[in-house]
């Protein structure tokens, strides 16, 4: 990271200033950034292993090995689109063509809100209602990106239908309210 580089630098600059000053300071401020060195080393070795181990970003065993992607790939045809929110796992890991982000409530690096959004989620339940898609939450994904629509809210704004609840997400499509009773009919007085 630039700031780790920037830290370098500025303990290298700190260790020259003390190797002219204080000779008495040279063996402990030496002591120290050797210490430091040997610490992020071994921190280091340890993080690449655990990336060769694990993967890292979505090549990660937790992303790899998704039950909800997993059911994805399965279930949905392939004709359909896929609202999600997490369309770059989605689109890598299950190579669908047809990817739509969720609308966001607001924007994540404004904060402000989105105007668009009563829109956009009126398309959504529009293309989940006619059957041309499905909804995919990864609530793993949910966690970090709070300018998203909770699950609940989704499930309610749109009627939306279980076809799969895994561990990590569930895929919901569309299944219209029943309707009501027709109406009795009027009895008559005699």
């Amino acid at each position: 990271s630039p700031v780790y580089s920037a830290w370098i630098v500025v303990v290298g600059c700190l260790l020259a200033d003390v190797n002219r000053r204080n000779p008495a300071l040279k063996t402990a401020a030496w002591a120290i950034a050797l210490t430091l060195g040997a610490w992020s080393v071994t921190r280091g070795l340890a993080l690449a292993h655990e990336q060769y181990r694990d993967g890292a970003g979505f090549a990660h065993r937790m992303w790899r090995e998704s039950p909800t992607l997993a059911a994805v790939r399965e279930m949905v045809p392939p004709d359909k689109w896929v609202y999600t929110n997490a369309p770059g796992a989605m689109y890598l890991l299950t190579g669908r063509a047809s990817i739509v982000t969720i609308p966001s409530k607001f924007s994540a690096s404004s904060m402000r809100e989105n105007p668009k959004y009563p829109g956009q989620f009126s398309r959504m339940r529009d293309d989940l209602q006619s059957g041309r898609a499905v909804l995919v939450y990864l609530r793993r994904y949910a966690r970090s990106r709070a300018y998203y629509p909770k699950e609940p809210e989704l499930r309610q704004g749109l009627d939306l239908h279980v076809v799969a609840r895994r561990s990590d997400g569930a895929v919901y499509d569309y299944v219209p309210p029943p309707t009501t009773a027709a109406a009795q009919p009027a009895t008559t007085q005699p």
